[in-house]
C-alpha cells in the first residue's frame, strides 16, 4: 500500500514529497494514503497542545491554503517541535501520513521555525474584512467590547467570546486547553485585543456561526484601556425606536430604579424612575433584593414588548425606592383573555403586581430543577415562580387553597426559530417574599388521591388473598392427589402380598405334595428295580432328578410368592430377603450398586431368581463357607456376579439338562430375551465365579412394563 501511496503521489503531484499545501490539501481530500512524505513552509496561524498527550496540533498558511498538522509520537518516533510558538512565525513542517480509524492524518515528526514575527508586526483587520468570503484564511487582529463571554458548552477545550467591534458582533473562540481562563464572565465588559486566525468552523459544533477568530491560547487574547469617551455609560431612556438586532449591537447602557421581583437568582425586573419597566439578567447570580434602588449596568436587547439588559452588574444607588404599589385582586381570565372571550396575553399588566386566589395543583419534585408551581384559578393553571425563595414550598402542600401575590411576568419566546418577531408565549407570577403565599385552606384529609389510594390497596389485599386461596387450593388437591396415591399403592402391595401367600398355599397343598408322592413312588420302584436292570435306573435316576429340580424349583416359587423382596427400597435388601432361607448373614458379602428405581418388577424378579441360583448352587455344589455377590450399572447395561471359595470344578465337564440339572440352563433362558449372558469362572480346588451380564429396559420400557 505505501509503495501504490508513493507512486499515485508521484503521478498526480510529480514528486514523492509534497511541498506546496495546495498539495497537501488536495491529498487529504482524496484520503486513504499513507506515507506520503511531505516537507512544506508557511506561516503559523494556529497552535495548541492536546489536553492529555500535550502534543501540537499546528496551522500553517502560504497564505492562500491553509493546513493543520499533528504531532505524531508513535512506533519509537519522537517528534521534534518548537517550544516557543508565535503567531505568523515562518516555519518549517516534515512528516508523512498515516491512517488510523480509517481516516488519514498527517503527522509530522519535525517542526521548526525558520524566522520569527517581528514584535508589532500584527495586522489589525475590520469586522467587513473578515466576513468577507473572499478572504483566504488568515491572521489577524480585532479589537472591541466583550459582550458576552463563556466556555463551550458543547466543546469544553474553548472559550467563546461575543465581541461588540463598532457596531458588529464578532464570534472569537480561543483555545484553552488548560483553564488558563477561569472565569470567563470576568472580561464581559471589557475591552479586549484577540489575535488569531480567520475560519470558517464547517467542522466544528458550531458550524452555523459564520466567520469566527480562532485565537491559540489565552496569551493571543489582551485586555487594552477604555477611553475617556467609552466610560460614560448612557441611560436605557436614550434608546429610540429601532429594530431589535441595532438595538443588540449598542454598547452598554445603564438603568437605575427599584427592584420589583427577582428569580432564578440572575432575573430582575426593575421599574425605572420614569415608571418603565426593565427586564434584566445579570452576568453573575447575586442579584438584589425586592424593593432596592440600584443601578444597572449591561447590554441593551429586546424582545420587542420591553427593553432588557443582559449581562449586567448592579450596585446600589442613591435615592429612595418607589413605594410598593398594592396589589390588585385579578382573575386569571383578565391577564389572558380578551373582553370577548378569545385568547389574549395582557402585555400591559408585566410589572404589576397582582393577587390571585386558586387551589394548589402542581409541585416541583423536590431535588429537581423545576422552580414553578401550577395554581388552578377560574379554570386556568398559573404558573407561579418560586426559584429565588424555595422556603415557600415548605408549608405548601397538593390541593391547597392559596391566595398568591406578586409581579407579573409576560413570558416571550425570542428565539422562535425564524420568526420575524419574537412571541409572547404567557405569564407567570413571581412572589416577592414568603408571605406572598397565603394558605387560605388545607385539602381535607379524605382526598381523590387518598380514596384511590385506599382503593387501591383494598384491590392489592383482596387481589393477594384470592391469590393465596388459589395457592392454597392447588397445593391441597396435590397433597390430596399424593396422599391417594400413596393409599392406592399401600393398599395394591398389601393385594399382591395376599395374593401371593394364596397362591403359595395351593401350589403347596396341591403340586408340592403330588411331586413329593411321584419322587417317592418312582423311588420305591428304583429299589424294587434290582441291579439287573440297568436301563431302567438310568430313567429312573433322570426322573428322580427331574422330579427333585421341580420340588426345588416349586419350592422356590412358593418362597418368593410368599416373601417381600420385591416391595424393598434397594437391591441390597432385596437380595437379603431371598437369600434369607439358604445362606446365613456371615456367609455373605454383599455389593449391588444398582438403584432399585431402575428396574422393574419383572427384571428385578428375574435378577434375584439368578443371583439365587448362583448362591444355593455355591453352597450345595461347591461346598462353600462364603458367598461374594457384586453389581454395577452403566446406561442401560447391568452387570452383576456371584464368587464362592468353594471346591470349584471344570465348566466343561458340568453337568446339564441332560442329566436332570437345570439351574444354569435356567438362568441363560431367563436372560437371553434381553441378550443377555452368563459366564463361568472355575477350577477344581479354585472356587467359581459366575458373572451375568443383563440390558435392562429404558426408563419408559420399565413404566409401561409396570403398568402392565
Amino acid at each position: 500500500m505505501a509503495v501504490f501511496s508513493a507512486v499515485a503521489c508521484q503521478f498526480a503531484f510529480g514528486a514523492e514529497t509534497l511541498t506546496r499545501i495546495e498539495d497537501v490539501r488536495r491529498v487529504c481530500d482524496l484520503g486513504g494514503f499513507t506515507n506520503i512524505a511531505y516537507d512544506v513552509t508557511g506561516t503559523l496561524v494556529s497552535y495548541f497542545r492536546r489536553s492529555v498527550t500535550r502534543e501540537w496540533i499546528v496551522t500553517i498558511s502560504d497564505g492562500t491554503n491553509a493546513f493543520a498538522f499533528m504531532e505524531y509520537n508513535k512506533g519509537g518516533v519522537d517528534a521534534v517541535s518548537e517550544d516557543d510558538p508565535r503567531l505568523n512565525d515562518l516555519v518549517r513542517i516534515q512528516g508523512a501520513t498515516y491512517v488510523e480509524d480509517g481516516r488519514q492524518f498527517f503527522g509530522y515528526t519535525r517542526f521548526s521555525l525558520l524566522k520569527r514575527r517581528p514584535t508589532g508586526d500584527e495586522i489589525d483587520i475590520s469586522p467587513k474584512e473578515m466576513f468577507d468570503k473572499g478572504l483566504a484564511p488568515r491572521l489577524g487582529r480585532i479589537k472591541g467590547v466583550v459582550r458576552d463571554a463563556f466556555r463551550d458548552e458543547s466543546d469544553p477545550q474553548f472559550v467563546t467570546m461575543i465581541l461588540n467591534c463598532a457596531g458588529s458582533l464578532v464570534t472569537v473562540m480561543i483555545f484553552d486547553v488548560y483553564y488558563e481562563i477561569a472565569d470567563p464572565s470576568e472580561y464581559v465588559g471589557s475591552k479586549v485585543a484577540a489575535e488569531g486566525m480567520v475560519a470558517d468552523p464547517k467542522a466544528g459544533a458550531r458550524g452555523y456561526a459564520g466567520r469566527i477568530l480562532v485565537v491559540s491560547g489565552r496569551q493571543n487574547l489582551h485586555l487594552l484601556k477604555s477611553d475617556a469617551s467609552e466610560a460614560a455609560v448612557p441611560d436605557i431612556s436614550e434608546i429610540g425606536p429601532m429594530p431589535p438586532s441595532d438595538i443588540s449591537l449598542l454598547g452598554r447602557h445603564k438603568a437605575v430604579g427599584t427592584v420589583r421581583a427577582v428569580w432564578h437568582s440572575n432575573r430582575a425586573i426593575l421599574e425605572t424612575d420614569a415608571h418603565e419597566t426593565v427586564m434584566v439578567r445579570f452576568l453573575r447570580p447575586e442579584s438584589p433584593t425586592c424593593g432596592q434602588r440600584v443601578c444597572v449596568t449591561g447590554f441593551p436587547e429586546t424582545d420587542v414588548y420591553f427593553l432588557s439588559l443582559v449581562n449586567a452588574s448592579w450596585s446600589l444607588a442613591e435615592g429612595e425606592p418607589l413605594p410598593d404599589a398594592p396589589p390588585r385582586d385579578v382573575s386569571p381570565a383578565a391577564l389572558l383573555r380578551s373582553r370577548l372571550g378569545t385568547p389574549q396575553i395582557n402585555i400591559k399588566a408585566s410589572g404589576t403586581t397582582v393577587r390571585i386566589r386558586g387551589r394548589l395543583r402542581y409541585l416541583p419534585p423536590s431535588g429537581s430543577r423545576d422552580t414553578r408551581l401550577g395554581v388552578e384559578s377560574d379554570g386556568f393553571l398559573v404558573s407561579v415562580e418560586v426559584g429565588s425563595a424555595r422556603e415557600m414550598l415548605r408549608e405548601l402542600e397538593i390541593g391547597c387553597e392559596v391566595a398568591v401575590t406578586g409581579v407579573c411576568v409576560v413570558e416571550t419566546d425570542a428565539s422562535s426559530g425564524g420568526a420575524v418577531l419574537p412571541r409572547a408565549d404567557g405569564i407567570f407570577i413571581v412572589p416577592r417574599s414568603a408571605g406572598d403565599i397565603e394558605v387560605l385552606s388545607r385539602p381535607p384529609w379524605w382526598t381523590t388521591g387518598r380514596l384511590m389510594a385506599l382503593v387501591g390497596m383494598l384491590v392489592a389485599a383482596l387481589s393477594a388473598i384470592l391469590v393465596w386461596n388459589i395457592a392454597l387450593s392447588r397445593r391441597a388437591e396435590s397433597r390430596g392427589r399424593e396422599l391417594a396415591e400413596e393409599r392406592l399403592g399401600h393398599v395394591s402391595s398389601e393385594l399382591k402380598v395376599e395374593e401371593r401367600t394364596r397362591l403359595a398355599v395351593e401350589l403347596h397343598d396341591a403340586l408340592s405334595q403330588t411331586l413329593a408322592g411321584v419322587s417317592m413312588e418312582i423311588g420305591a420302584a428304583k429299589e424294587f428295580a434290582g441291579d439287573g436292570e440297568a436301563n431302567l435306573s438310568k430313567h429312573l435316576d433322570f426322573a428322580a432328578n427331574a422330579i427333585d429340580a421341580c420340588r426345588s424349583e416349586l419350592k422356590n416359587c412358593i418362597w418368593d410368592l410368599r416373601s417381600e423382596a420385591l416391595e424393598a427400597h434397594t437391591m441390597d435388601e432385596a437380595i437379603r430377603k431371598t437369600l434369607a432361607k439358604d445362606i446365613r448373614e456371615q456367609q455373605l458379602s454383599l455389593r449391588f450398586a444398582v438403584p432399585r428405581e431402575r428396574l422393574s418388577d419383572k427384571t428385578a424378579h428375574a435378577i434375584l431368581r439368578a443371583i439365587r441360583e448362583l448362591a444355593v448352587n455355591a453352597l450345595r455344589h461347591g461346598k462353600a463357607s462364603h458367598v461374594y455377590i457384586a453389581g454395577s450399572i452403566e446406561g442401560n447395561v447391568l452387570k452383576f456376579s456371584v464368587r464362592d471359595d468353594g471346591c470349584g470344578f471344570d465348566p466343561t465337564k458340568a453337568q446339564g439338562v441332560s442329566q436332570g440339572h437345570f439351574g444354569l440352563q435356567g438362568i441363560r433362558e431367563r436372560i437371553a430375551p434381553s441378550g443377555g449372558r452368563l459366564d463361568i469362572e472355575s477350577a477344581p480346588g479354585q472356587g467359581a465365579k459366575a458373572t451375568v451380564t443383563y440390558r435392562i429396559p429404558s426408563v419408559h420400557d420399565s413404566a409401561k412394563g409396570n403398568s402392565a
